[in-house]
């Protein structure tokens, strides 16, 4: 029988599901599957010592959420498309 995992391990294999549900260029599959992380997590890592927060903060994230999420300006900048003209 294998060894109990540690908690090195199971906070990698979380990291390594979150980061793998945030690669889905789909609205709706980064959404679903970022949520089953979270609550099949959930209760995981509240057991460990200290708990892990799911919801860390982050200083200087970058591009609003919403716009990635709703395909606003950092998308088409990134994408070589529109957005205000030069000078405006």
């Amino acid at each position: 029988m294998p060894p109990a995992p540690t908690v090195t391990q199971l906070k990698s294999l979380h990291n390594a599901l979150t980061s793998a549900s945030s690669r889905f260029t789909s609205y709706n599959f980064h959404q679903y599957f970022s949520r089953r992380v979270r609550e099949t997590w959930a209760p995981v890592l509240s057991t460990l010592d200290p708990p892990v927060d799911l919801h860390p903060t982050e200083v200087g994230g970058g591009a609003c959420p919403a716009d990635n999420e709703w395909g606003g300006a950092g998308m088409e900048a990134s994408a070589g498309g529109g957005g205000q003209p030069d000078g405006v």
